[in-house]
């Protein structure tokens, strides 16, 4: 369990040592807000994660995740299959066809 809080420890520290040197090395001033925010973010679930697991709630998390990432592969696969219908029906005229042997 140690071992598990002193890698948290460590990766919170990498990551706070990385957000300040992309801000420091980020020329204008208006990028920077931005960039705060997004790694503001990130550090907020970086937090978050340890006390989701305690929980259990990053398995429900990622069930979730699952199955909306199911749900929308599946309605792009239904939209990329073309089904005929009565409506739009496509009628392509063949005017000769060939058979060489």
């Amino acid at each position: 369990m140690f071992e598990h809080i002193d890698m948290w420890i460590r990766n919170l520290a990498y990551y706070l040592v990385m957000v300040t040197m992309l801000v420091q090395i980020v020329p204008g001033s208006e990028y920077k807000k931005y960039i705060r925010f997004f790694t503001g973010l990130v550090l907020v679930v970086m937090f978050l994660i340890p006390v989701l697991k305690i929980f259990g709630m990053n398995t429900k998390f990622q069930k979730y995740y699952d199955q909306a990432e199911y749900q929308e592969k599946l309605q792009e696969l239904e939209e990329s299959v073309l089904l005929p219908d009565e409506e739009s029906e496509q009628n392509i005229e063949v005017e000769e066809i060939r058979i060489e042997e």
